[in-house]
């Protein structure tokens, strides 16, 4: 059975935006769709032969990569480069979600000359918890799936800190 968990930021006392949605499907793959600005339906696929890629307007975006099997992770695999947004711009890039979030990361407090960043990693029973590094500060994670356990992260990045961020076409 298909889950999926729709991921929103709080920008403002009754205003929460969405920011990605990731969804699971009945053959154990993950899509991770979100939005930007210009972009057409950009989205990162792991597939249950471990292929994993990026898409823009139906055209791949770097290279193609190949990892363990989504069903077959023990550790942690991430699941895409992390997805970034200028806390600064969020109100003007991110739409107002019009319906339920799974998982909220409240962004009212956070330094506007930061990165609102986003890790989503496929999860196994052997996972550790990851280390944090300097200049990122873990703000929120929530875990869901049955037959596949999705991990997904959230970071404010100082403007200091070191580039783990790929920016690709998406920026």
């Amino acid at each position: 059975m298909a889950e999926s968990c729709v991921v929103g930021v709080q920008l403002g006392p009754s205003r929460i935006a969405k920011a990605f949605r990731v969804r699971i499907s009945d053959a154990c793959e993950v899509f991770v769709n979100y939005w930007m600005p210009g972009i057409s339906r950009p989205h990162t696929s792991y597939h249950a032969s471990g292929q994993q890629h990026k898409k823009a307007g139906g055209n791949y975006i770097g290279e193609k990569l190949n990892a363990m099997p989504p069903k077959e992770v023990i550790t942690r695999v991430a699941c895409q480069d992390s997805i970034a947004w200028n806390i600064a711009d969020l109100s003007g890039t991110l739409h107002t979600l019009a319906k339920r979030a799974d998982m909220i990361v409240d962004a009212r407090g956070l330094s506007k000359s930061a990165l609102l960043l986003f890790k989503i990693s496929v999860v196994g029973g052997w996972a550790r918890e990851p280390s944090v590094r300097p200049g990122f500060a873990r703000i929120k994670s929530h875990r869901f799936g049955s037959r596949v356990q999705v991990e997904i992260e959230a970071f404010e990045a100082a403007p200091s800190s070191p580039t783990i961020v790929s920016t690709e076409a998406f920026f």
